[in-house]
């Protein structure tokens, strides 16, 4: 037993560590006075009592008492080597009290590598636990946890998703493409507005970069959502922001007018900045190279639209300017600048400037390629409504029904990058280095002259098969090649061009 004594007020003085059996402290982790378990789990913990660490971790998914457990999980810290396997058992738990505390204890820790070990938690069916997984999660600071939280937006009661709203808000700038994604995506109109509610909890400059995704909520079909979207955008300290608002305040809308009328007042300096919209400087790339963006197309043409950021390239009105662009490329085939090309009042090159202006990051039309004559295209995109990473369009003869029967090819271009319609169209340069390593290669064995001239031969086999189309086993029918594919059909591709984003750079 442990030695006691009382002072006057009848409160108990605990014993010098030394005078502690940890066995016995062990034992009095479960006494039915809350007073001895707590002064049990404070004299092992202040001991480092390795062997307690089980015991110890054990208590946790039993303990009744609030102050007790936040006690159990200090001693447990003290013991992190001993006690670590136990925690991780207890996150698998059949008790949902352990598995919870097992969190909170790593929630202490805030280590990159225990994401993976959160990541379940955070879906788990008790509120209680996945709540405060949320935090442990974000603590981590490790990308993986992001979408697993915002998996769980619109999930529980106001304070629930404030716990989910905060968690998102310490991972900053790295939550923002997924909570755009569920803005954006989501069918659920409950979602979308907390997707908005956590941007605007954010706020700038770490949610800055959805400004312009924000601003297209603004349109939501869902009052409430467009009511959050206006919110989160009215917070943010960019120029575009503010031209968003005054707009909103002229809206017929009473509850989004009035809002929009209240936000504008906070930000009377923003609105004068923003006044005059082609006036504001083009953001600088600042030698940096843009690698998102997407590929449009029009009839006989591709164009490429680059920007930074993953957001921007999916947003409604980048695209959409996208298509603008292509069309306007396929409209006036001899134009050789097609930012200069009328469009919406201005020029192209206008509107690509006021979006970036609006986007806060720069933007660039990238390249053009045209083929004359008829043709076809394919776009490859990660999904509806998602940027065309890839594009392909192929031009080609033939009569009634070709284009159905020349589609499959733009499908084998954009997705297998072949260099060459056919074996004619190789150089013989290209072909003649390919046979000369070839033949060095062969001959670095022991082969015959013989044996030496049947591996070159294969080996520039396997190079037409490689990047010619025509020779190319045909991804939509793979018991063909795309020549095989195209036989007795009457069509006969004349040539081909791929752009996929980013690659050119």
């Amino acid at each position: 037993m442990f030695p006691t004594a009382n002072d006057p007020t009848g409160a108990v003085t605990a014993p010098a560590p030394a005078e502690i059996d940890v066995p016995t402290g062990i034992d009095l982790l479960a006494d039915a006075d809350a007073g001895v378990r707590m002064r049990s789990a404070m004299d092992l913990g202040r001991l480092r009592a390795a062997q307690a660490a089980p015991a110890l971790v054990e208590r946790l998914g039993l303990e009744p008492e609030f102050l007790i457990r936040e006690t159990l999980t200090w001693a447990i810290l003290r013991l992190e080597e001993e006690a670590g396997p136990f925690v991780d058992q207890a996150l698998s738990s059949p008790r949902w009290l352990a598995r919870r505390q097992a969190v909170h204890v790593l929630s202490k820790q805030g280590r990159p590598e225990d994401a993976d070990r959160l990541i379940p938690l955070i879906g788990d069916d008790v509120d209680a636990v996945a709540s405060r997984a949320y935090g442990a999660a974000a603590r981590t600071h490790a990308a993986s946890v992001v979408p697993a939280l915002v998996g769980q937006l619109a999930r529980g009661d106001a304070e629930h998703r404030n716990m989910l709203t905060a968690a998102l808000a310490e991972l900053g700038e790295s939550a923002v493409p997924a909570l755009v994604g569920a803005l954006r995506g989501s069918h659920r109109a409950e979602v979308r507005r907390h997707a908005a509610d956590s941007l605007a909890y954010l706020g700038s400059p770490g949610a800055d970069l959805a400004a312009l995704p924000l601003a297209e909520a603004v349109d939501d079909p869902d009052e409430q959502v467009r009511l959050a979207a206006l919110n989160a955008i009215g917070g943010l300290e960019v120029p575009f922001a503010a031209e968003v608002v005054t707009r909103a305040a002229r809206s017929e809308e009473p509850l989004l007018g009035h809002l929009a009328e209240r936000l504008a007042s906070r930000h009377t300096a923003v609105c004068s900045r923003a006044a005059t919209v082609l006036g504001t400087p083009l953001p600088g790339s600042d030698g940096r190279i843009l690698r998102e963006g997407t590929v449009a197309a029009a009839p006989g043409v591709l164009v490429e639209l680059l920007c930074e950021s993953e957001v921007i390239a999916g947003s409604v009105r980048f695209l959409a300017l996208a298509q603008k662009i292509a069309d306007l490329a396929a409209e006036w085939p001899a134009a050789r600048e097609p930012h200069r090309l009328p469009l919406d009042g201005g020029t192209a090159g206008e509107a690509l400037a006021h979006l970036s202006w609006a986007a806060g990051e720069p933007l660039a039309l990238g390249r053009v390629v045209r083929l004359p004559g008829p043709t076809v295209t394919h776009l490859v995109r990660g999904g509806p409504g998602c940027p065309a990473r890839a594009g392909a369009l192929v031009s080609f003869d033939g009569g009634p029904g070709a284009p159905d029967r020349a589609h499959p090819v733009a499908v084998q271009v954009a997705a297998m990058s072949p260099r060459y319609v056919s074996r004619s169209d190789v150089p013989d340069d290209v072909l003649a280095a390919v046979r000369d390593a070839a033949t060095r290669k062969a001959r670095d064995g022991s082969r015959s002259e013989a044996a030496v001239r049947r591996v070159v031969a294969g080996e520039v086999e396997s190079f037409f098969h490689d990047t010619v189309l025509l020779d190319q086993v045909s991804i939509v029918d793979p018991g063909r090649t795309v020549d095989g594919l195209l036989y007795a059909t009457g069509v006969h591709i004349t040539g081909f061009e791929r752009l996929e984003v980013g690659a050119g750079r």
